[in-house]
């Protein structure tokens, strides 16, 4: 007698089972995949929103009711030098009326120094900074509103400026009417300004990491606390014996 097609080929159970496991592991990699798909889709949809509510937040923000909320105190210090190309500062011990009273010569005098013969400069203000002390604000500006101060002469001021605010050199005026100038800060230059400080390090020391961060405070303020920013980088970043610091 013939046999039939299921006689001919029967599947043992081992081969049944396997078949069935297969069939399941399919499925719950579909149902996987799915599910992740979905996971993916409300993760978008949740940043979106996110993003969304931002914008819309930061809009509002920017309307004219809330923008007299707005700190402008970098734009306001800003437009205090609007129209100067260069400005600076530092302070005398002298009262603020002997200053006035002699302000031309202190242009001539800070003039004298930056030795720029296509600038010009120009005392912004003058006040009150203690008991007979005054806080100059200076601007140098080009000679024209046609022309700029050239590179050049820019690379130079840097330089002094650079040395000034270190204290390497001495912004030198006429000693008689206004003394020895002190804290000489650099407000406003061109693409900003590098100041490097003095290192006592030796000069085989290579430099392995490089970083930069901001900080807001003035030159003098991290220069007066010089050691304690070293202390608390030190500190922060775990450095050995064999490794130090440069600025």
């Amino acid at each position: 007698m013939g046999k039939s097609e299921d006689d001919e080929f029967p599947l043992s159970s081992i081969e049944a089972a396997s078949i069935i496991e297969s069939n399941r592991s399919r499925r719950e990699n579909r149902v996987c995949f799915c599910n992740y798909l979905i996971r993916l889709i409300n993760l978008k949809c949740i940043l979106a929103l996110l993003l969304g509510i931002s914008v819309f937040i930061s809009a509002i923000f920017w309307l004219p009711p809330f923008l007299k909320l707005y700190d402008h105190g970098d734009k306001d210090l800003d437009s205090q030098y609007t129209g100067h190309a260069i400005v600076a500062s530092f302070k005398l011990q002298k009262p603020v009326s002997l200053v006035k009273d002699n302000v031309m010569q202190l242009e001539a005098d800070i003039y004298d120094e930056i030795e720029s013969a296509n600038a010009k400069v120009v005392i912004i203000s003058l006040e009150r900074s203690g008991l007979n002390s005054t806080y100059v604000v200076f601007a140098i500006n080009s000679l024209s509103e046609r022309s700029q101060i050239s590179l050049t002469e820019l690379s130079l001021i840097e330089s002094y400026f650079g040395l000034f605010v270190t204290g390497d050199a001495k912004l030198l005026l006429t000693t008689s009417l206004f003394g020895e100038p002190s804290a000489f800060e650099v407000l406003k230059f061109p693409g900003g300004i590098t100041i490097i400080p003095r290192e006592d390090v030796y000069p085989l020391q290579n430099v392995q990491i490089s970083f930069n961060f901001t900080l807001n405070n003035s030159i003098h303020q991290i220069q007066d606390n010089i050691n304690a920013l070293y202390d608390q980088l030190g500190s922060g970043l775990h450095l050995t014996r064999q490794e130090v610091i440069l600025l």
